[in-house]
């Protein structure tokens, strides 16, 4: 499993958005059409919104046919100004303000919401965007086009900034989110619309000529040209215009596209970027207009905290300096305790509801006050040592070398002692003991977990006593003591003497016996160690006597002395041609991974070498080998040896030279042999002879085989067998296969030099097997029939007659590699004496007799790991991929407006499960009604991505609906999970909740002064969101759509099922009975339970930082978390703190007010209660059980 190194904390802002700032756009929007102007037409040739500016024109002649109005300052500088209108200014005066906290207001009074068409900025983005800009040519980043003549008459829309230099023709619409500019040259705008969504437009030519409209909702329109002509409408916060003279027309046509009826406003995420702060406080200005702060001033209230400090990051009021009225100002509350003010925190840059914003485990007051070190930064003298820990060991976390020796903090080696305690009571290991001189922090670098019944060829290694356990840590050491201390009590047979530690080579798939230490007084077994893995202890006789059994893989073999012994060496001469041909077949280079002396004595390479090494380093016990190169003669003879180190410089030599003969290459191979050797009848003496050429003289070498291995002479040299290999196109491939015969060998071919090394190790493990294989499944017969013994020492056995002796989908080659393995044990017999033992053992992919290796209920062949145990490891390997494109094409998006509590790619990832559940084929309905309010909508963009670029991924969750619960197979509706945990990850607020089906706007609006009084109190949105299912739900307008989008609102579903089928009885019993008796079943089936909860604590982990992956976090739980989820679900709480949340869902109506959305029925109070206490009751009978 691939771990994220950090959260990805792309949100920029650590508080929520203020629902006030959100909910209080909607006060310019008419409730209705009725609420609009009744006039057709809009008002004005010119408009400026903006209180603090209006209208300036700076010209020498001016002409208005038309009137202008603004809510702030009219000024001009003509000197002959003809006015045919009426130009109004600081037109916002003339309304009064309507001020009220009676939340009981009605539309008719809320008057001061209604929009004013003759005050109010019109909003026709949506009007502009189907009429002007339906077919436009759109640009994603800025545009910029500088030409000496643009003529443009196809519209084009912009996102980001756009800019025109040259003389313009405009004959259609341009609009940019951002600001337009035009420059360097002359403006003619015929039938023209010029639009910035939220920036300014500036237009900069000699002349400009427009018949059409400027429009800047959010910006400033500022026109500087020599003479300006305009036949229509500008609507812009603030018009200014520079010019020799300005003509300006109402337009009766531009006035009546306009209207007067305005738009609900409305922005996407990335929009936010381009919305005018121009007081830089971190509130756009029209957000600032919105909740009365003033967006020409930073700090409204003088608190000394920037307005957009206090909306986005603290949640108090910018309109007053103490927030709750307790007397202390807002700048000098603390509201995480940290010994940090607010306005300290903000000074500082840390964060105000997160007591040790760098997560050293230091408050930030402390920090601060205290150590002088630095809150945000968990290193400050960046010595590698964090400051916590230099307080922990004493050193100065202000200075990089506290004890001036030259070597950082950081770098310094301490002896340190890292204990862990095993849960198991039952196992005879009970302490796991690292003690290392060491960097770092060993009780944080270092983690040490039980892998028994996760890691299956640790847990059943031959002879296992205790527990296996996975040890790892970050600190860097030389060399380090691993102890296991024994109850000794319950070693059953094994004596304290008897145990033996083994360490797992996973890389090599083989256990190393470890040289042990006893210390029976204080009943400790330790090891020496330079580096971690997965270590355990066995009983010693137990796991060599598993590695002594001898196994028959050749039973057509010859029997010695009447019993069956096997070759029990070999002795080998390696004849390698070196002839000049081999220049071409086989061509010599230097290694390039070179990176130690050692290295340096091997630094030629080629196939023919590659291939010896291979097969000396399957050498064993009395195993000998020799080499003899030859091309014309043979060379450079190297003597019988097990020194594979000297084989191997041997190898060296290796050339490409003169011609091919065969005589004197095998002349001197077969006077490599001694006599003994040739006369040992448990020796296996061969030649393998590799040529790539034609014998020179084939009758001589032929006549001499002959001779010798004629079966009427009983020289000894007949023992040897020679085997060959012809290399390439040009080998004498018939008369090599003919030496094999003569001699007893085996011939091979090799086209190519690769193929070398594969059959140099078949030759190597020669005669011990007969290499039948009926099945056909890469696994001989014999090797089935006796027993394969797997890299733990356990012997399992398949079918030789069948491919396939499980039913998982694997060959039993699959599942068994098929190359053998060579072991070499020291064996110790009861007496204690050792002798060496060799044989071969093969590694296991998974077992070949069992559908499910592991048993997580995944089949081996669909297992991404079927010798580890994890229950969905599946689903959790898909899972990583679908997050790797969440990251992909989510990119560095920022969640401007924090609508997700935690990462967005975690939404994406569990929104595109959700997306499959559309309530077609018989599916549940998870992405129509209101679950876009609570959930967000489905990303089909994000859909189509991952479609487009995995299909089979994309296919997997289209057919995968459910995953498992527990080992026992029940199941959890996945799409149930993901759609729950979206409406979790999601923040649902008011602009989203206007589309709920159930309630009307103004009664979300009566929610909402609910829950902005619970953050008035000084409750942090995020703060409330971690301990949310414990938070009373008259405060939590969101965590209430959480509820209702998981176990409340099946909760509901039930209620409505059993009202029915109690025909509305409002007996308590009856009631009771017939609720607690249909969990499980119906609408509220185990299935959506375990969705349910599982949503609810996978998001958990997710928000406390425990995983920073969601796969991650899946492996976690359904690892051993599932085992505690009932407990898990409900906070750890008591009975009456369950119940009384429960009743929260139950009663019919939410705070006495409005009747829960999903209810059909309105429900009685015994109903209520019975339907608590029913499910209360399955929940505590749940957790009793964990």
């Amino acid at each position: 499993m691939k771990k994220k190194q950090s959260p990805k904390l792309k949100r920029i802002v650590s508080g929520l958005l203020s629902l006030t700032m959100i909910t209080s756009l909607s006060a310019v929007l008419p409730a209705n059409a009725d609420a609009a102007s009744k006039h057709e037409a809009y008002p004005y040739a010119v408009f400026a919104a903006d209180e603090l500016g209006g209208i300036t024109l700076n010209v020498d002649g001016l002409t208005v046919n038309g009137n202008a109005c603004t809510n702030g300052v009219y000024s001009t500088t003509a000197k002959y100004a003809n006015i045919n209108g009426t130009i109004s200014e600081n037109e916002a005066l003339v309304v009064d303000e309507v001020v009220t906290d009676d939340e009981s207001t009605t539309d008719a009074q809320d008057s001061s919401n209604s929009f004013d068409v003759s005050r109010d900025m019109i909003y026709i983005h949506n009007k502009l965007m189907t009429s002007w800009f339906n077919n436009s040519r759109n640009f994603d980043n800025d545009y910029t086009l500088s030409e000496m003549n643009i003529n443009l008459n196809s519209p084009v829309y912009v996102t980001g900034k756009l800019a025109y230099k040259g003389n313009m023709a405009l004959n259609t619409a341009i609009g940019a989110v951002s600001d337009v500019t035009l420059s360097d040259g002359n403006l003619n705008g015929n039938n023209a619309v010029i639009y910035s969504k939220f920036g300014d437009i500036k237009i900069t030519e000699s002349q400009a000529s427009m018949n059409g409209l400027i429009y800047a909702p959010f910006g400033t329109v500022t026109i500087d040209c020599d003479n300006f002509n305009l036949n229509g409408l500008v609507i812009a916060q603030n018009v200014v215009i520079n010019s020799g003279n300005a003509n300006i027309n109402y337009s009766n046509t531009w006035a009546e596209f306009v209207g007067t009826e305005t738009e609900k406003l409305s922005w996407t995420l990335d929009d936010w970027k381009y919305l005018a702060d121009t007081d830089k406080d971190g509130l756009p200005n029209i957000i600032e207009k919105e909740i009365g702060t003033k967006p020409y001033e930073a700090d409204t209230d003088g608190d000394l905290l920037p307005d957009g400090y206090e909306v986005l990051s603290l949640g108090t009021d910018p309109l007053k300096i103490d927030t709750n009225d307790n007397g202390v100002s807002d700048y000098d509350e603390d509201f995480d305790t940290d010994g940090l003010s607010n306005g300290q925190e903000y000074e500082i840059g840390t964060r105000p509801y997160s007591s040790d914003t760098d997560g050293d485990n230091l408050k930030d007051g402390d920090e601060v006050n205290t150590y002088n070190t630095d809150p945000l930064e968990v290193d400050t003298d960046k010595d590698g040592l964090n400051d916590d820990d230099e307080i922990y060991f004493g050193t100065d976390p202000n200075d990089p070398d506290t004890d001036d020796n030259g070597i950082l903090d950081g770098d310094e080696k301490r002896f340190q002692t890292f204990t862990h305690k095993v849960k198991n009571e039952d196992c005879a290991v009970t302490e796991v003991i690292v003690s290392m001189e060491g960097t770092g922090n060993l009780q944080k670098t270092t983690e040490v977990e039980s892998v028994m019944n996760r890691d299956m060829i640790c847990t059943d290694v031959v002879g296992l006593v205790g527990e296996p356990f996975s040890i790892e840590t970050t600190s860097k050491f030389d060399k380090a003591t691993l102890s296991f201390k024994i109850d000794q009590s319950k070693l059953g047979d094994t004596d304290f003497d008897d145990l033996l530690f083994l360490w797992y080579d996973e890389g090599n798939y083989k256990f190393e016996e470890l040289d042990t230490i006893y210390d029976e007084a204080n009943s400790m077994v330790s090891v020496e160690t330079t580096h971690f893995s997965k270590y355990m202890v066995v009983d010693k006789y137990t796991w060599f006597e598993a590695w002594s059994m001898q196994f028959n893989y050749n039973p057509g073999r010859e029997h010695v002395d009447g019993d069956y012994a096997g070759y029990e060496k070999n002795y080998t001469v390696l004849t390698i041609d070196c002839s000049g041909s081999m220049s071409s077949n086989d061509p010599i280079s230097i290694r390039s991974n070179i990176n130690s002396a050692y290295d340096a004595q091997f630094t030629r390479t080629c196939g023919r070498i590659s291939a010896s090494e291979k097969f000396i380093s399957l050498m064993m016990g009395d195993d000998l080998t020799s080499i003899v190169l030859f091309d014309n003669y043979a060379f450079n003879k190297m003597a019988m040896t097990d020194d594979q180190h000297q084989l191997k410089l041997g190898l060296q030599n290796v050339c490409n030279r003169g011609g091919t003969e065969f005589l004197p290459a095998i002349q001197s191979s077969l006077g490599m042999f001694s006599d003994s050797q040739l006369t040992d009848k448990k020796a296996n003496n061969r030649i393998i002879l590799l040529s790539d050429g034609i014998d020179f003289y084939p009758t001589e070498t032929k006549k001499y085989l002959l001779n010798l291995y004629d079966q009427n002479k009983s020289d000894v040299r007949k023992c040897v067998k020679i085997y060959t290999i012809a290399l390439g196109y040009g080998a004498d491939e018939a008369f090599l296969e003919e030496i094999a015969n003569i001699t007893g060998g085996v011939a091979y071919k090799a086209y190519t030099a690769s193929e070398l090394v594969d059959i140099y190790s078949d030759i190597g493990i020669g005669g011990d097997f007969d290499t039948t294989d009926t099945d056909g499944d890469g696994l001989y017969d014999a090797v089935e029939s006796a027993g394969i013994r797997i890299q733990n020492g356990n012997i399992i056995y398949s079918n030789p007659t069948t491919k396939h002796t499980d039913t998982d989908g694997l060959e039993d080659g699959e599942e068994i590699d098929p190359t053998p393995k060579h072991s070499n044990k020291k064996v110790y017999d009861i007496f204690g004496n050792v002798s060496a033992v060799k044989g071969y053992y093969f590694v296991m992919k998974s077992d070949p007799s069992k559908n499910d290796t592991d048993g997580d209920l995944d089949k081996d062949n669909i297992d991404p790991h079927p010798l580890r145990y994890q229950l969905n490891d599946c689903f959790i390997d898909k899972i990583e991929d679908l997050e790797d494109y969440a990251d992909e094409y989510n990119g560095n998006a920022v969640d401007w407006l924090m609508k997700y509590s935690i990462d967005k790619e975690y939404w994406l990832t569990l929104m595109f499960i959700r997306s499959f559940a559309d309530g077609t084929n018989g599916t549940s309905n998870y992405v129509g009604g209101n679950w876009p309010v609570v959930a967000n909508e489905i990303d089909w963009g994000f859909v189509n991505y991952v479609y487009n670029n995995d299909y089979d991924l994309y296919m997997y969750f289209n057919n995968t609906t459910e995953i498992y619960a527990n080992p026992d197979g029940e199941i959890v509706d996945l799409r149930h999970l993901a759609a729950t945990a979206t409406v979790y990850i999601y923040k649902t607020d008011l602009l989203d909740a206007q589309y709920f089906d159930y309630l009307g706007y103004h009664d979300y609006q009566a929610w909402y002064h609910v829950i902005n009084n619970a953050r008035t109190l000084g409750k942090n949105i995020v703060t409330l969101g971690k301990n949310a299912f414990k938070v009373a739900s008259t405060e939590m307008f969101e965590y209430n759509f959480d509820n209702l989008g998981g176990w409340a609102g099946d909760l509901q579903t039930l209620m409505n099922d059993t009202y029915d089928q109690v025909m509305g009885s409002e007996d308590y019993d009856t009631f009771y009975d017939a609720f607690y008796n249909s969990i499980g079943t119906n609408s509220f089936s185990m299935d959506d339970m375990y969705a349910d909860t599982d949503a609810y604590n996978v998001y958990i982990q997710l928000l406390d930082g425990s995983n920073f992956s969601l796969a991650d976090a899946f492996d976690d739980y359904y690892t051993d978390g599932y085992l505690k989820r009932y407990s898990s679900f409900t906070n750890n709480w008591s009975e009456d703190e369950i119940s009384d949340l429960t009743y929260t869902y139950t009663k019919n109506k939410f705070a006495n007010l409005y009747q829960w959305p999903l209810f059909d029925h309105d429900f009685s109070t015994s109903q209520s209660k019975a339907a608590r206490d029913a499910f209360v009751k399955f929940l505590m009978e749940k957790i009793s059980n964990e």
